[in-house]
């Protein structure tokens, strides 16, 4: 994965835990309502990726400049400076999640044709093909996207 494509995928991952999804970050950082996550900053978001805070710090830094978040200070504490999706950030998450359901709905056709053999073959084969890039990745000293 080139340096570039790592951007990328930090850009992203880090939009969708400010959004709150839930379901692949755990609840413990993303929020249960509808497109914020409670209280996202540096720390928080840097311990969630397991990458520095040095390189989430970057990213928000992008993400400011793109208008896709905001950033915010609690009433109060003037310490911790917190981040939350912005209007732009949020019309990227829905876009991203909408991409998400529609794949699903094409690929769910496609797969409710296919026996419980094919099935249980296909996954034995996709499991493979991630075991060799997981090894890779290690290889590479890129572990935290496996």
């Amino acid at each position: 994965m080139t340096v570039f494509a790592q951007k990328k995928v930090r850009t992203r991952c880090i939009l969708v835990l400010l959004a709150g999804d839930s379901a692949q970050l755990g609840e413990s950082i993303a929020g249960k309502d509808e497109g914020q996550g409670p209280d996202s900053n540096v720390t928080k978001l840097a311990k969630a990726f397991q990458v520095t805070r040095g390189a989430i710090s970057k990213v928000t830094k992008r993400l400011l400049e793109m208008g896709a978040i905001e950033r915010y200070q609690k009433p109060g504490n003037n310490k911790e400076i917190y981040y939350r999706l912005s209007d732009i950030g949020r019309g990227i998450y829905w876009g991203h999640e909408k991409m998400h359901q529609t794949r699903i709905a094409r690929d769910s056709a496609y797969f409710s044709q296919l026996s419980e053999e094919e099935k249980d073959r296909l996954i034995e084969i996709l499991n493979k093909i991630y075991g060799q890039i997981a090894e890779e990745l290690k290889t590479m000293g890129l572990d935290n996207y496996i």
